[in-house]
Order: structure tokens, then C-alpha cells, then sequence
């Protein structure tokens, strides 16, 4: 099938916080460009495309960071209407609360960050021989402000077993020695984390999780484009109502 690629990009990032518009309805409304404000970021790609397309008037929107400069796939049958398609936003990007920090100074892993995606709940897989495993250990907080994080999902990468840190960022789990594994540390709010275990006996550790971000602003597309669309796609009209609160 052919394919057309189009891209979402970022333009004069700004300061304003998404818990700082007014909730209006399903949506929110920013007093200083006086437009209503969509919630895009649990929307694919293909998605705020739809949905810019078929506004009728200016298109403010919320978008995850790793949203942008995303290649965007179409079919054949929409690739006249999406060929030179360009979406520019004027962002801003929001940070979760903090939290109180911590008292104790501590010795942290740095670790590679991935795109933020969260886990179901799993717990532990019942292991046969307790005796040939090891132990990993350590505590999870937040980059920003060295606060704990507490019900942070703890999983062996490529299985089931996994944890979850308690209510003072601590976690607990058991692995094969000897044997490259990799740990995946996800919570909502926060870019996954993922940490290399390479141990032949017991270990603590101390993971940063660093905040996710989300970047806000006004969507530009040509008239000739939402008319294109209009005429070529009637049946995609309606309206997204998905506020984060």
C-alpha cells in the first residue's frame, strides 16, 4: 500500500500550564489566546490530523512530547489530502507537581529514558528454585525533585514478573544471577525507565524517573485543505472530547 509521510512539529514553546486553563465542558480555555483547548495526547498520530482537519474554525491542542516531529502514515485513498500537510504548534510544555524531597543524600543510577508508556499491573511470577536467584532492591524517585515515587511498576523486560514500589519509592525483586536482564520502571506522569541487571549476587539500586511532558498550542491548516477534506472525508465530522484532568 502506498504511503505518504507527514510530520507534527513544535514552534515557540511558551509558559502557560495546562492546570491553569478553565475547564470548559469537555474541554479547557486559555484567557490569553481566548480559544478552547483539546486534549489530543491519548490520540495517534492519524488522529489529530482527523481531527484538525475537520475544525471548522483555529485549533488549540494538548500533545505528549514524543508526539512530535512522529512520522505520520496515511493510505492511498487520503494521500492528496495529506501530501504537504504541516502542523505547527506554539507549545508549552507542563510538569507534574512536585513532591516533598527527600532527607537523605544518595548515590543514583543515571539510566537511558524511553518513550513513556504504562504498564498494567502484574505481579510476581511464582519462580521454581528460590535459592538460584538473586535479589534486586532499591528505591525509585524523581529526577526533578529527589521525591519518592511510590507504585511504580517494576518489570523484568520480555516477561511477567514484576512489582511495584511501596509507598516509599521502595521495590523488591527476585532474578536469575549471571544472566543480562533488563528492568522496566513505568508510572503515569513519567518517561519509562529502563535499567540494565547484569549481578551474580544481591544488589540495590536507586532509579531516576524523569517527568513526562506535554506541550499545548494553537494548530495552523490551510483553508483549502479543511475544504479538500470536507468534501473527500464527510464522514469522519465529529467532535473529540478526551480532557486529562
Amino acid at each position: 500500500m502506498n504511503k505518504s509521510k507527514n510530520y507534527i512539529n513544535i514552534k515557540n514553546p511558551c509558559s502557560l500550564e495546562w492546570d491553569s486553563l478553565n475547564n470548559v465542558g469537555c474541554t479547557k480555555f486559555c484567557k490569553v489566546c481566548s480559544m478552547e483547548v483539546v486534549d489530543l495526547t491519548n490520540k495517534s498520530n492519524s488522529e489529530i490530523i482527523d481531527f484538525v482537519m475537520r475544525s471548522k474554525g483555529r485549533v488549540c491542542g494538548r500533545i505528549r512530547k514524543e508526539q512530535i516531529d512522529n512520522v505520520i502514515h496515511s493510505n492511498k485513498m487520503n494521500k492528496h489530502i495529506l501530501r504537504v500537510f504541516m502542523v505547527f504548534v506554539l507549545g508549552f510544555a507542563t510538569i507534574a507537581n512536585a513532591n516533598p524531597s527527600l532527607t537523605k543524600e544518595e548515590t543514583y543510577i543515571d539510566s537511558r529514558m524511553i518513550k513513556g508508556v504504562q504498564n498494567k499491573e502484574t505481579p510476581c511470577d511464582n519462580l521454581v528454585n528460590q535459592d538460584s536467584l538473586v535479589t534486586i532492591s532499591g528505591k525509585v524517585i524523581s529526577a526533578e525533585d529527589k521525591s519518592e515515587i511510590a507504585g511504580v511498576n517494576v518489570m523484568l523486560k520480555g516477561t511477567s514478573t514484576g512489582t511495584q514500589s511501596d509507598k516509599n519509592g521502595r521495590f523488591k525483586l527476585s532474578v536469575y544471577p549471571n544472566k543480562s536482564n533488563t528492568l522496566v520502571f513505568s508510572f503515569v506522569g513519567f518517561m519509562t525507565t529502563e535499567v540494565d541487571i547484569n549481578s551474580t549476587s544481591n544488589m540495590e539500586i536507586n532509579v531516576k524517573m524523569e517527568t513526562d511532558v506535554v506541550w499545548l498550542g494553537e494548530i495552523h491548516i490551510p483553508w483549502y485543505k479543511r475544504l479538500w477534506y470536507t468534501i473527500t472525508s464527510p464522514f469522519r465530522r465529529g467532535k473529540v472530547c478526551n480532557q486529562s484532568k
